[in-house]
């Protein structure tokens, strides 16, 4: 709330809640490493399994993600292309899952009352 009263802009902000909500739930995974335990490459292209984490892939498919974009998220990085909206798409398939149907509504949690 604090950085929202500073006026930091809010979709970082919520995508920082959505992924500490993961790891705090124990359902986070890493952002740096594919499920093999191999540093993500910047030119490669990854996709979620929810209960494994980044799997590295080879065939274009919908729902990829881009190294550069994953890797930008862990440093928390936002001024890299596309990484915010990547961010946004990563929480909603790590999360839905969980939430068994059920919308996600975090912006809520940040509005002026």
């Amino acid at each position: 709330m604090l950085a929202l009263a500073l006026g930091r802009p809010l979709e970082p902000l919520l995508r920082s809640f959505e992924w500490r909500l993961l790891d705090d739930l124990g359902y986070g995974f890493a952002m740096d490493a594919d499920i093999n335990g191999e540093p993500l490459a910047v030119d490669g292209m990854y996709r979620l399994q929810v209960d494994a984490g980044l799997e590295r892939v080879y065939l274009l498919q919908p729902g990829l993600f881009q190294g550069a974009e994953l890797l930008a998220m862990s440093d928390a990085d936002w001024s890299v292309p596309g990484a915010l909206s990547a961010a946004k798409r990563l929480m909603r398939q790590a999360l839905a899952v969980h939430l068994g149907g059920r919308p996600l509504v975090s912006r809520e949690l940040f509005r002026k009352p």
